[in-house]
């Protein structure tokens, strides 16, 4: 499946303020609790991305390096709204999987995965009390409650050793 092209903002004052559009939305209403439950076990932190050959015009504030066998922590403090881009995704869903370049590379769902309401493999920001669907890439939302940041794939719970691959996190803004 192609990645969606998308602008960063909508100007249409009609649009939703919660991202550049509706697909990039809350899915399944489980409690920050019950998310922090489902990933407690595999959090770390995430590492900085830092290269002497940044791109000037991505007007990034920071960049971190996300594994796909566990969720990772963006150590940028608790947020309520966030606005990021995700680049460099090279990862496979364990051995015989193709690799992923894309934000969603599956256009189907499946009940076994960590998320069911959410496309298989999809890559998912955790943060404002929710998992975020959809496939804009970059994007922005905000969400009902300050919480930490964390990204990771969709993947089976059992599954996710077998991962291998990273993608960078680009954080634009945040506020609480």
């Amino acid at each position: 499946m192609a990645e969606k092209e998308s602008t960063p903002f909508s100007m249409d004052p009609n649009d939703s303020d919660v991202g550049p559009d509706l697909s990039f939305a809350p899915l399944g209403l489980p409690t920050f609790e019950q998310i922090e439950e489902l990933i407690k076990d595999e959090v770390i932190d995430a590492d900085p991305y830092v290269t002497d050959q940044e791109d000037p015009q991505l007007n990034v504030s920071s960049s971190w390096i996300v594994g796909t066998d566990k969720f990772y922590r963006i150590p940028i403090g608790n947020v309520r709204c966030l606005t990021f881009g995700v680049r460099n995704i090279g990862w496979q869903a364990g051995g015989g999987w193709p690799v992923y370049r894309t934000y969603c590379p599956r256009s189907d769902r499946e009940r076994a995965m960590r998320f069911p309401n959410l496309l298989a493999h999809q890559i998912v920001p955790v943060f404002g009390g929710f998992p975020w669907g959809g496939c804009n890439n970059p994007a922005q939302a905000c969400g009902n409650r300050v919480t930490p940041v964390f990204f990771g794939v969709n993947d089976r719970p059992r599954n996710y050793g077998d991962n291998s691959g990273t993608f960078i996190v680009d954080i634009y803004s945040h506020s609480s």
